[in-house]
Parts: structure tokens; sequence; C-alpha cells
């Protein structure tokens, strides 16, 4: 997934750089920022517990796997517990809101620093992920 976000960023930032694309025409989700840091970090523990991504999890459960099951069923059991507790929250969940959040935008500099350092960073997972399974695996 972070190899797909570098390379519709990095062609999108291209297109747009020799104008053949309008950046600012592209809609960006608006951004609630105290709201989805908690979220995130909700459904990141649910990762981190089952083992499982949504697409894994649904992969995992179509060849028979019992865990991805429970994943899935935990999913789906998060969500309708947000649906029924959203009423009682919304004034949390509709705070720190930031238009059209870009980090270009709100750290002031070129896109192309973000995406080399990005690349950069993502080279580093990937070498450390490598070393990681040829330790242990």
């Amino acid at each position: 997934m972070f190899t797909a976000i570098l390379v519709a960023a990095s062609g999108l930032y291209l297109l747009s750089d020799i104008d053949l694309f309008e950046i600012g025409r592209l809609r960006v989700v608006p951004t609630f920022f105290w709201p989805q840091i908690v979220g995130g970090a909700i459904f990141g523990l649910g990762f981190v517990i089952s083992g499982y991504c949504p697409g894994t999890a649904v992969a995992g459960f179509a060849s028979g796997r019992l865990d991805a099951m429970v994943t899935l069923i935990g999913v789906g059991a998060g969500s309708l517990i947000f649906a029924v507790i959203f009423p009682y929250i919304e004034s949390f969940y509709m705070c720190s809101l930031v238009e059209n959040a870009s980090l270009p935008k709100l750290l002031g500099i070129n896109h192309w620093l973000i995406l080399a350092f990005l690349f950069i960073f993502a080279a580093g997972m990937f070498y450390m992920m490598e070393r990681y399974e040829r330790r242990h695996g």
C-alpha cells in the first residue's frame, strides 16, 4: 500500500508540475485531526491484535481461517458500535476540522521534499523488514 501511495502521489505531482493535471481540482477528504488520530489508533490496535488488515482478513476468511472470521466480526461490531454511539460523540467527531489538509500546505514546503523523505523512509522500512524476515523467517 505504501508503494502504491508513493507512486500515485509522484505521478499526480509530476502531471501537475508539467501542467497536465490541476492538483487543486483533486478532491481532498476533510481532515478532522483529533478524531482521526483516535479512530486510527483504535483501528490500528485491532490490526495489531488480530494480525490482519481488512483485505487480508477477507482473504483469510475465504480460505477458511477462523481468526480471520473473528477479525471481520470485530470490524463489523466496531462499525456498528460507532454508528450507535455517534450521536453522543458527534461534537468530538466534528472538532479540529482542517480543510484540504496536505503536508506540503501544512508544512509550507515543496511536495518533492516530502515525497523524497517518504521514499527514503519507505526504503528504510522495506530494508528493515527484509532483514527481519531473513533472521526470523
